[in-house]
């Protein structure tokens, strides 16, 4: 029972989860999209638009408008010449000032190798990559000149008069202009792309195979019992206990890897007395079936979760027997059940058909019975159950005493019942309709159907306000008895407990294929880490494990110096992310809990390699999921095994303090040990997965008691990384542009099904859950680093909110709809591919540009299962945090400004209002700069000659420039658009010219602010070298092995 407080608090956090199902402008974007889109024939464009296309697709822009965009008549030929030279000239200015800082970059690496006399080994890099360089920019200028020649000549061939000749120059100059764009593209391609696979979605249903259960001992063949001799050891006691199969053998109670003796196995062993009957009743009454086959999370994993299958369940039933001094084993067969036990074991169905379909997906052999006239009556299943060597007879294991028989105890298969959710909504009246209605009202659809923007978020989040309020309100007004199950609903265990041990298992035992001491491979889920090249060759990681072995543990990819010079080149630049990436080779290695157990060959720092993460299942399913990492990341590897728990996330909650005063202890210096990298980066990594993964999960689960679904998971994974972000040249990395986190979830599989077998509820929950999990990928990084990011779901909603159409594109308008797309030519081959394989997808036309990051969110969907990717450029199935160290000072400002207290708060807000105001006034007059700037440095004097103290003074000049940045910015604006703006600006420079006094004889005072000592203290410690610490100023990782 939780207390009021708590269950508030739960409720409402799912409260904010429902709103960004039902009730946030993102995922309300793409139904509104896909609703309001009606079908239309494709119109044939007219010869000049698709020629203004084809000149936009070669210089990578929009050289002119598309269709829906276009108001009074096409462009004229002249007009569409001059767009595009206007957008050339753009392109080369901006690859002329990128030439210029990477040629700065030389110089300086170049000063750095020789002032700290680096081998030649890094001298011959440098000279390899300028050499590169040089050739790559050699071919570029030919390509410009003869583009340049070719525009001169048309201009010529015009002012003659000569059109025929200005036609042929001008279809040269299309093919050249294509040869430079291709050029550019491959001399300034960054990252690989990862391609989309249309027939494997990321979010997906598990497939529906269905296996017959074997009814012959000889078919369980490959789960025999096997006896291991050591080539000393006399076999006859073991030949012996063989041939009597009632006879426990000594490994009847040892520890296995999936029965293992943890401290919480024997402490819950003790605590229920080491009482058989007793350890019985527990595990029945407290442990859910989920229906899948295989060991996936082993004993411990069971005792935490309790939600398990048939093969975890008997694993913990023989793991608390075991400690508690009782021979136990498997027990693997098929049993014949009645069809009401059935359907109450799997979740309280009401739709038999609906139950073996869930039962069958999650890999259990299960087939139906008939009578005569074709009516069920009974379930047939392979199954695992345990037999335990008690003392049966007379008391049936009531009271402790020698072992006599072997007891088949059946702890999985027993009644549960579903208690609804409370329709809170429905009680107080909460109809989103009328918001719905309204914001589609404000929505516009293009003129051929395809497209939709303008999507009004404002009422749905005023109704989700007022519904919260609501909610609460009512939730206060609860006895405080009320448990959250009745308020979220969810399934109980109903049966009673036994005043004696069974006789047999919950249905009939057809057949006893085998009795094991262990579990076998072939009976445990698997999964496999390989770490490849690029293009999935040349494996040079390859790591092994059952899933039962993984839970709960840590497992983390990191990068290392390769040899003794990389360290030395390393230090010399001042850590990692400060050396130029062509200058260092980096060793992947892979830590599971921080200690390293492979790694791999030497590559250039921000080459990219393949994760290939392989999931193997009893059933015979084998499913992949595969990511990209550049070399000089930190990763961690995510398994989401079963649902989480309190105890585990208490464990992780503790761990995590632990790890943080670990960090704040070797930044003051008084650390008594070294700080690992992975201790740091992945701890803080893995935590994030984890907790992606509850939030979705728990969403998933409230949605799912909505809907009266069972849902069950398979083993999930997602990759969470930190590290840069590098800019190619010529395909080398030649800098690093920025650094920052994301998360790619490449394997999210399900099986789900109604209670009453309505196949049209599995397929809309699934949509739902996918549209959450992309929501959950960028509030991620928002609520734990406070760092703006993005995700699919995040990017749609702004580009509707930026007014960009967003399109709905399938088989029947591909044709039309891709030529209108100005995104990366890997984008729309995604787009294309899944519109062939018959996939929806929702795409902005344009990019949508986030603060550093660039790209655009793209859906995938599959309309029969709800299956679906939810992409971001890069081919990510998850999402990024926007911040960093890139082309955004504003949004770095923003960032820095975090944690400095009142005065950050103050700031913020004015630098958001310079980012909104410079938008709207189209940018801010380089003049208007320069006099802010004086006028800073005028501030900043007057505090100088006063106190003389640097702190103040560097203070009083950010301040009174960003005070002088705003009120230019306003002044601007009143000034060109109100009547009434001349004197409403003279006001706003009076109040400022006040202000700004205030705030020097503030700065200039005797008394040192609070706000000021606190910036003095935070410097400080940035400018200090953390004396033990691995891992600063860059991932610094010299405490992993070379």
């Amino acid at each position: 029972m939780r207390t009021r407080s708590s269950r508030t608090a739960a409720f409402a956090a799912f409260l904010a989860v429902c709103v960004l199902l039902y009730c946030s402008g993102p995922a309300y974007v793409v139904a509104f999209v896909d609703r309001l889109r009606e079908p239309a024939p494709p119109t044939p464009e007219n010869d000049l638009g698709a020629a203004a296309r084809a000149l936009a697709s070669l210089l990578g822009r929009d050289a002119a408008p598309a269709p829906e965009a276009q108001r009074g008549g096409a462009p004229s030929p002249e007009e569409r010449l001059r767009v595009g030279a206007l957008e050339l000239d753009a392109q080369l200015a901006a690859l002329r000032e990128r030439d210029r800082r990477i040629r700065d970059g030389f110089e300086r690496a170049a000063e750095r190798i020789a002032e700290r006399a680096l081998p030649e080994e890094i001298r011959d890099r440098q000279r390899e990559m300028r050499a590169r360089y040089e050739a790559g920019s050699a071919l570029l200028e030919t390509r410009l000149a003869s583009v340049t020649a070719l525009r001169q000549e048309l201009e010529a061939k015009r002012v003659r008069g000569d059109e025929d000749g200005a036609q042929e120059t001008a279809e040269r100059l299309l093919e050249e202009l294509g040869a430079l764009r291709e050029a550019l593209r491959e001399g300034t391609a960054g990252a690989p792309h990862h391609a989309l696979d249309p027939e494997a979605l990321p979010i997906r249903s598990a497939p529906e195979t269905t296996r017959e259960p074997r009814l012959e001992r000889h078919e369980f063949v490959e789960a025999r019992r096997v006896v291991q001799l050591a080539a000393a050891a006399d076999p006859l006691p073991f030949l012996l206990a063989q041939a009597d199969p009632d006879e426990p053998l000594p490994d009847d109670l040892l520890e296995t890897p999936d029965a293992a003796f943890t401290p919480g196995i024997r402490a819950l062993a003790t605590s229920l007395g080491d009482d058989p009957l007793a350890i019985f009743n527990w595990v029945r009454q407290n442990v859910l079936f989920v229906p899948t086959f295989g060991s996936v999370q082993g004993a411990e994993g069971c005792r935490r979760t309790r939600e398990c299958n048939a093969h975890d369940t008997a694993s913990l039933l023989v793991a608390l027997l075991r400690v508690s001094g009782v021979p136990a084993r498997y027990a693997i067969g098929t049993l014949e059940l009645s069809p009401e036990l059935f359907r109450s074991a799997l979740g309280d169905f009401d739709d038999l058909d609906a139950a073996l379909r869930l039962a069958a997906s999650g890999g259990i052999p299960v087939t139906k019975v008939r009578n005569a006239t074709q009516a069920p009556v009974a379930v047939r299943m392979e199954h695992v159950w345990v037999e335990a060597f008690v003392d049966f007879a007379p008391g049936r294991g009531a009271a402790a005493g020698a072992g006599d028989t072997w007891v088949p105890l059946d702890a999985a298969l027993k009644p549960t019942a579903f208690t609804p959710p409370a329709d809170l909504p429905g009680e107080l009246g909460l109809d989103p309709a009328p918001a719905v209605a309204a914001a589609q009202a404000a929505g516009t659809v293009g003129p051929d159907g395809n497209s939709a923007t303008g999507a009004d978020t404002a009422p749905l989040a005023a109704f989700f306000s007022s519904s919260h309020d609501a909610m609460l309100a009512r939730l206060e007004t609860l006895p405080d008895e009320t448990s959250l199950g009745e308020i979220f609903g969810g399934m109980r265990v109903v049966a009673a407990p036994l005043a004696v041990l069974p006789a047999s298992p919950a249905g009939r035992i057809l057949v006893i294929g085998s009795r094991l001491s262990a579990l076998q491979d072939n009976l445990r889920h698997r999964v496999v880490l390989q770490v490849l090249g690029e293009d999935g060759s040349g494996e040079q990681i390859r790591f092994e494990a059952p899933t039962a072995a993984l839970a709960g543990r840590r497992v983390t990819l990191g990068f290392g110096p390769a040899s003794l010079t990389d360290d030395a080149t390393i230090e010399a630049f001042g850590g990692l992310l400060q050396t130029p990436p062509y200058l260092v080779q980096l060793r992947p290695i892979l830590f599971v809990d921080g200690e390293p157990v492979a790694s791999g060959a030497p590559g250039a720092m921000g080459s990219t390699l393949r994760v290939r993460v392989t999931f193997s299942e009893p059933s015979g399913l084998v499913d992949r999921a595969e990511h990209l990492i550049p070399r000089g990341a930190w990763a961690a590897l995510a398994l989401d095994l079963q649902r989480g728990s309190e105890e585990e996330a208490e464990s992780r909650r503790a761990g995590y303090e632990a790890t943080m005063a670990l960090l704040d202890a070797a930044h003051a210096g008084t650390a008594t040990q070294d700080v690992e990298a992975d201790a740091v980066f992945g701890e803080i990594l893995h935590l994030h997965g984890l907790s992606y993964f509850a939030q979705v999960e728990g969403f998933a689960r409230v949605a799912a008691n909505q809907n009266d679904l069972v849902e069950v998971r398979r083993p999930a994974e997602g990759l969470v990384t930190y590290g840069p972000s590098f800019r190619f040249a010529f395909g080398a990395p030649v800098e690093i542009s920025h650094t920052g986190m994301s998360i790619d979830v490449q394997r999210v599989v399900t099986s789900s099904a109604s209670r009453s077998g309505d196949r049209e509820r599995e397929v809309s929950h699934r949509r739902a859950v996918g549209h959450f999990a992309s929501a959950a990928e960028h509030l991620l990084f928002q609520s734990t680093v406070r760092a703006q990011a993005v995700s699919a779901v995040r990017l749609i909603g702004e580009a509707n909110a930026r007014g960009i159409p967003v399109f709905t594109v399938d088989a029947s308008n591909a044709a039309a709809v891709l030529p209108q797309l100005t995104l990366a030519p890997e984008v729309v081959a995604d787009v294309a591919d899944a519109a062939a394989a018959g996939k929806v997808v929702y795409v902005p036309r344009d990019e949508v540009p986030l603060l550093a990051w660039r790209g655009v969110g793209y859906i995938v969907l599959d309309p029969a299962t709800g299956a679906g990717a939810y992409l971001i450029s890069g081919g990510l199935a998850g999402g990024s945090t926007a911040e960093g160290g890139g082309d955004d000072p504003l949004g770095q400002l923003d960032n820095w400004l975090d944690g400095f207290g009142v005065v950050g708060d103050i700031l913020k807000p004015l630098v958001r209002v310079i980012r909104v105001l410079g938008k709207v006034t189209s940018g801010f007059d380089t003049i208007s700069i320069v006099i802010d700037v004086l006028a800073a440095l005028v501030a900043a004097l007057i505090v100088w000659t006063r106190t003389g103290d640097p702190w103040r003074t560097l203070a009083a000049f950010a301040l009174s420039f960003l005070l002088n940045y705003v009120v230019g910015l306003l002044i601007m604006r009143l000034l060109f658009v109100f009547p009434w703006g001349t004197l409403a600006a003279l006001v706003i420079l009076g109040l400022s010219l006040f202000i700004e006094n205030l705030l020097i004889d503030w700065l200039s005072s005797r008394l040192e602010p609070e706000w000021l000592r606190r910036l003095r203290r935070r410097i400080d410690a940035w400018a200090e070298e953390p004396p033990r610490l691995a891992l600063a100023p860059g991932l610094g990782l010299r405490g992993a092995p070379a």
